[in-house]
């Protein structure tokens, strides 16, 4: 047991990395990933995923986080749900334009919601996001466009609304940000299901 339990961690990670060099479109890697069994939870060092450009085989980056910890939501647990929860360190997300056709759109959506699936089998309940950082980039408009908003701070709660409401809009995302000197504020509830 102890000599599985050292060796677990690096064949997840092994794994990991396999699936995440496999995407189609994308190439992806995960510097370390660590295990807390007793916490039923696992931690993702240094991610990062790059588009691939299919002609140059150019890689452009889109998203990056130093640290995801996908863990069961202990909360939820003792109300009789067996949901996960996340937490986002420093994430970057990248949004460059790009002409795509609407099937491309849905297929990497499909692509990702498979990709989360692989790596939280359970239904994601709760996402916290700290320091965050989502950037928009479109070279090829007159001036250049290159905008973000830094500090980015969210709490997703009750999406798979495991907690039992009676609410219209169970779920509620509460988020925070900078944008160029000024302070970003948005709240929303939404039904998820």
């Amino acid at each position: 047991l102890v000599l599985a339990r050292i060796t677990l961690p690096y064949v997840l990670l092994h794994f990991a990395n396999k699936r995440l060099a496999s995407m189609p479109d994308y190439y992806g890697h995960i510097a370390d990933l660590d295990l807390a069994l007793i916490r039923g939870a696992y931690a993702i060092e240094s991610f990062h995923l790059d588009k691939k450009d299919t002609v140059s085989l150019k890689l452009t980056p889109f998203m990056s986080a130093d640290l995801i910890e996908l863990s069961v939501e202990w909360k939820a647990l003792f109300d009789g749900a067996l949901v996960g929860e996340l937490v986002i360190e420093h994430p970057e997300l990248r949004f460059t334009k790009e002409a795509a056709e609407p099937a491309a759109a849905l297929k990497d959506t499909a692509d990702f919601r498979s990709l989360l699936k692989d790596f939280m089998p359970l239904s994601v309940n709760r996402v916290e996001v700290h320091n965050g950082v989502i950037r928009y980039i479109d070279k090829g408009s007159k001036p250049a466009v290159d905008v973000q908003m830094d500090a980015v701070e969210a709490l997703v709660l009750n999406l798979t609304n495991s907690a039992d409401s009676m609410k219209l809009l169970p779920s509620s995302l509460r988020a925070t940000a900078k944008v160029y000197g000024g302070e970003l504020t948005f709240n929303m509830g939404l039904a998820p299901l």
